[in-house]
This record gives structure tokens, C-alpha cells and sequence, in this order.
């Protein structure tokens, strides 16, 4: 149900604002609220400057309806609300600064507590795209108001933006506020498992385990989404062993592709061993996705793998299998948010259809492309190529020799991290596990840091009030050698 109504809220608030003309952009949110809602006609009204409601537009023109009872009701604009058309349909009335949109749904069939809600929240999103609708309209017809119009336009735009990155940090947020407790169910279950348990209760205990690591692959898919659509997602540069990659991948895989049969066919250059510039993290995910979903809809045959460098900045990764293979139009619309091949295909398979999302933003990200060859029945071939450079020479840092560095971090995993790096550079790294043990230690040891580096979530006293104490007690200028978040050095 939790993805359904994600699902349901994201294709919704997506149909909006997607042109400048009103009948489009209306028939486009008809069209999506409609049929995304399950309802069986919906109506636009649109209130014109005279303050005169009239029809503008039906997701049904066939529809018969009684135009006096939808007058009636427009009597009352005052909030979202249900009310009675007959014995068997009942209707959603969501009022507007510019109109009123009726949607018509079949009585007892349908639970509308959280369309209402949901219908709620687009209010905002709605009237800034009418607005900017009937703006567009205007600036046709005046011409002297252009430059006008023309930023109130952007000012709008800026606000859509706005909303999206509402959408954005919502799902952020609750991803992480979920994450926290599904590592705890996680990490307590391997616990468990070493205990003395029966056989029925090891399997209970396994069950909960796959449920558990099911649920947060969705929620890292959110947060990766999230990120994305935010511009918060930064791809991280360092060296890296390519065939390494390659190799842990496959060696990750293949236990399922025995499971099913299926033949795993390796090409690559030999040549891939040597060293490349780039994010190898990100690198595994997409390749991992690829062939996840290449053993998914394979039930027979054979997948090849072919990794091949086009130029000394350019690699090119192919994932071909003998799959159940796609449709031109499910090709269309593959790399689409929380779109598969169709509702079966969910239903059978599962998943949130993000990762092929997430994987062509990845993708793009690293100044690449993907795309998708396809025969229902036939198979599937997924292509991408990156930029990728070879090994960089890392700059000397004989400089930073014996510079001394305070980290103040309440975790010390993070600590161990932070150091280990530093320390690498011939830094001379101490960290202490809380604000005040940090500050305390500064009134010692005085003025002796070269930098230090704090984190910004921690409890009792954050990073920004310990900065704040830091910068007016001891008289240090922050600009050179103060780090507020430990993430701004790790990534």
C-alpha cells in the first residue's frame, strides 16, 4: 500500500505544469487524476476575470451529467470535500484560486482518504501551473506587458521548482527515518541467527531478514531518486581497479544465474586490469542493476557481458540475456519513475520500478548514455558507455607533512574513516568523540590545529553551536581551517 500511494502521488504531481498551454496542461492533469485514482470522469471549471465560473473542460465529453448540481455545489468553494451525484457515485470537489476541479467516483468502491489528502497537497502546485497557463495567455494578447510577464513566468517556474524539491525532501526524510530501524532489524536478526534457535525458527528469522534487506533496497532506491531529482547526488572521482569491479559483480551474480540455469558469458579487454579516475561505487550499482534484472526476467539460456574500451576516456558496458525481452512501447518508457513493463510484470517480479531511473541519471551523471535494444521473447540488450579516464597522478602532498588536524565526531567508526585518510598524507590526526571534550581540549592545548573538522549532527552541543563557540573563544578565523561537516571532506 506505502508504494502504491508513492506511486500514485508521484505520477499526479508529475502531469502538472508540464506546458504553458491550459487546455494541454489540464487535459494532461484530467487525464492523469482520472485514471490514475481509478475514478470514472472527471470535470475542469475555470473561473474567468470576471469571477463567472463555466466548464472548460471534461475528461469525457460523452458523459451526461446534471450541470445543475455541479452549479450548486460551486456555491461553496471553501475546501477539499465529497459529496453526493446519486444512489451509486459520489464526487471529489477541489477548489482552486482559478477553478474547480469535479472528480467522479463509483460510492463504496473506493477509499478516498488519501486521494483527498493527496489532492490536498497538488493545491500549491496547481495554482502556480494555472497561473502561469493564464499568464502565457495574456502575454499573447498584450504585448506591452511581455518583459512583465516574462519574469513573473520565471519567478513561477522557480516556485515549481520549489515544489518539486518539497516532493524531493519529503521522501528523503522519511526514507532515512526508516532506514535507522531497518539496519537495527537487520543487523539484530544476523545476531539472532548465531543464537541456539530450531530449525523453524532459524527459517522464521531468515524470512524476516530478506524481508527486512528487501524493504531497505526500496528505500535506498527513494533516497537515491530523492537525490537526484533535489541535485544533491555528487559523483565521487578516486582511483579504481575496473576488472576488479567487473569481477565482484559477476562473482555476485552468478550464484543466481546457476540457481536458474543460465550461462554467464564474460568479454572484456585484458587491458581493464590497469587503473581508472572515477566513481566505483556508482559504477557496481548500475552494472549490479543491469544484471539483477537481466538473471530477474531470464528463466532460461544465457547472458553475455561485454565490457569494452572505446577510447582512453570512454568505456562502453553491453548486458544482453535471452529474457522475456520488451515491446517497442515498453521500451518507450522503460527508464521511467515507477514504471515496468506492466502491472503483471510487477506483480510477478516486484520491485519499485526506480533502478533503471536511477541507473540512467547515474549514468548521465558521469557524462554518458544508455539505452535499451529489445524483442518481446526474444531478449533484452542494455548498453551504456561513460566517461571514464584513466589513473590520475595523485598532486604531492609533502606540504601538509606533520600538519595536525582535530577531528570531533560522536562516531567513532567515521573517526577511524576520516583519520585512516588523513593520515595517509602524513597528517597528524586526534580525534575526540563530542563537542565539549573537543573544546575542552583546545582550552589545553591552545592554537596548535592546522585544521579541524567537525560534524554537524551530533548530540548536546551540533557542529554549528560548536563552531559558533570555537570562532568566538578562541579567536580563529574560520575561513582557513575550519570544516563544519566531516561530509564535505569524505565525499
Amino acid at each position: 500500500m506505502f508504494m502504491e500511494h508513492l506511486a500514485l502521488t508521484y505520477k499526479c504531481h508529475s502531469s502538472i505544469g508540464n506546458s504553458l498551454d491550459l487546455n494541454i496542461m489540464i487535459k494532461e492533469v484530467l487525464t492523469s487524476f482520472v485514471e490514475e485514482t481509478n475514478a470514472l470522469k472527471g470535470f475542469f471549471y475555470l473561473i474567468d476575470e470576471n469571477n463567472k465560473i463555466y466548464r472548460y473542460l471534461a475528461y469525457d465529453d460523452n458523459f451526461a451529467f446534471d450541470e445543475k448540481i455541479f452549479q450548486e455545489q460551486i456555491k461553496d468553494l471553501s475546501c477539499v470535500r465529497t459529496f453526493d451525484y446519486c444512489e451509486d457515485k459520489i464526487v471529489l470537489l477541489l477548489p482552486l484560486q482559478k477553478g474547480v476541479f469535479f472528480i467522479i467516483f463509483q460510492k463504496n468502491d473506493t477509499k478516498l482518504e488519501f486521494i483527498i489528502s493527496m489532492f490536498q497537497d497538488l493545491i500549491v502546485k496547481l495554482n502556480i501551473s494555472i497561473d502561469a497557463c493564464l499568464n502565457v495567455q495574456k502575454m499573447k494578447s498584450k504585448n506591452k506587458m511581455l518583459n512583465h510577464l516574462t519574469n513573473e513566468l520565471k519567478e513561477q517556474q522557480k516556485q515549481l521548482l520549489e515544489s518539486d524539491k518539497y516532493k524531493s525532501n519529503f521522501l528523503a526524510n522519511m526514507s532515512h527515518e526508516i532506514r535507522t530501524p531497518m539496519n537495527g532489524i537487520i543487523g539484530m536478526s544476523h545476531l539472532a541467527l548465531k543464537t541456539d534457535l530450531t530449525k523453524q525458527q532459524k527459517h522464521y528469522i531468515n524470512r524476516i531478514n530478506d524481508s527486512a534487506n528487501s524493504l531497505l533496497g526500496i528505500i535506498n532506491d527513494i533516497l537515491d531518486i530523492s537525490k537526484i531529482e533535489a541535485g544533491k547526488l555528487v559523483i565521487d572521482k578516486s582511483d579504481f581497479d575496473l576488472f576488479k569491479i567487473i569481477e565482484n559483480v559477476v562473482n555476485l551474480i552468478e550464484v543466481k544465474a546457476y540457481d536458474k540455469n543460465i550461462d554467464l558469458i564474460v568479454d572484456y579487454d585484458l587491458k581493464l586490469g590497469k587503473k581508472y579516475y572515477g566513481d566505483s561505487l556508482r559504477i557496481s550499482q548500475i552494472f549490479l542493476n543491469l544484471l539483477s534484472n537481466a538473471v530477474k526476467f531470464t528463466h532460461e539460456g544465457e547472458i553475455t557481458i561485454v565490457v569494452k574500451e572505446i577510447d582512453n576516456d570512454h568505456i562502453r558496458f553491453v548486458v544482453k540475456d535471452s529474457g522475456i525481452g520488451m515491446s517497442k512501447s515498453q521500451v518507450e518508457k522503460v527508464f521511467d519513475a515507477f514504471t515496468q513493463a506492466d502491472s503483471s510484470i510487477t506483480k510477478k517480479y516486484g520491485g519499485t520500478g526506480l533502478g533503471l531511473t536511477i541507473t540512467k541519471n547515474l549514468v548521465e551523471l558521469m557524462h554518458g548514455k544508455i539505452w535499451l535494444e529489445s524483442e518481446l521473447g526474444v531478449g533484452s540488450t542494455f548498453i551504456f558507455e561513460i566517461e571514464l579516464p584513466k589513473k590520475v597522478a595523485r598532486p604531492s602532498f609533502s606540504l601538509f607533512s606533520g600538519k595536525k588536524v582535530l577531528l570531533i565526531d560522536d562516531s567513532e567508526s567515521w573517526c577511524n574513516i576520516i583519520a585512516h585518510q588523513l593520515q595517509s598524507f602524513d597528517l597528524d590526526v586526534e580525534f575526540v568523540q563530542s563537542a565539549k571534550d573537543g573544546i575542552d581540549l583546545l582550552s589545553r592545548k591552545g592554537d596548535i590545529y592546522d585544521l579541524i573538522i567537525i560534524d554537524w549532527n551530533m548530540p548536546e552541543i551540533n557542529g554549528i553551536e560548536a563552531f559558533k563557540i570555537i570562532e568566538e573563544k578562541f579567536n580563529i578565523d574560520s575561513n582557513k581551517n575550519i570544516l563544519i561537516n566531516k561530509r564535505d571532506f569524505y565525499e
